[in-house]
C-alpha cells in the first residue's frame, strides 16, 4: 500500500474525518491516541496501525473480552471486515475496522481509503460544539 492512504471515521452526525496512515497510529478514547474517538465501545487504546513491509497492518490492543452495552450485547474486540483480529493483520484499501463483528449505527466504523484531506495526528475527532449563545444567535 502506498503512502497515500488514510483512516476515515464517520460520526453519527454524518461528519467524516480523515487521518493519514502512519506507523504507530493509535486509535481509542485516550488523549494519548493520535485518533481520539469518545465512544463507549472503544478501549483507551483500541488498535494501532503499524508499517509492515510495503503497506500497513492493524494490531488489536483490546486486551479483554467484554460485552457491549445497550441492546447489542456484542462481544467487543477489533474486527477487520467482520473478522476478529488476533495478532496483526494487513490492511488494504476498502477495509473496514470496528469494535464488533456486525456494527450498527451506535458503533464506530473506520475505513481505509485514498488520502484526501487528513487532520493532523492528535486532533480530537469529536465535532466541535457551539456554545449556548452561538447556537441561539448563529455564531
Amino acid at each position: 500500500m502506498s503512502p497515500g492512504w488514510s483512516l476515515f471515521f464517520a460520526h453519527p452526525d454524518g461528519k467524516r474525518v480523515e487521518f493519514a496512515l502512519q506507523d504507530g497510529l493509535r486509535v481509542g478514547r485516550s488523549p494519548e491516541c493520535e485518533v481520539r474517538v469518545a465512544n463507549a465501545f472503544l478501549s483507551r487504546v483500541h488498535f494501532t496501525i503499524v508499517a509492515s513491509g510495503d503497506g500497513f497492518a492493524v494490531t488489536s490492543n483490546h486486551r479483554h473480552t467484554a460485552r457491549g452495552g445497550g441492546s447489542t450485547g456484542a462481544v467487543l474486540g477489533t474486527y477487520l471486515n467482520d473478522e476478529k483480529v488476533l495478532g496483526t493483520r494487513m490492511l488494504k484499501p476498502g477495509d473496514r475496522l470496528s469494535p464488533v463483528a456486525e456494527p450498527t449505527a451506535e458503533h464506530p466504523i473506520f475505513e481505509i481509503g485514498p488520502t484526501v484531506d487528513p487532520l493532523p495526528p492528535g486532533t480530537d475527532s469529536r465535532p466541535k460544539r457551539k456554545g449556548f449563545f452561538a447556537s441561539l444567535f448563529g455564531g
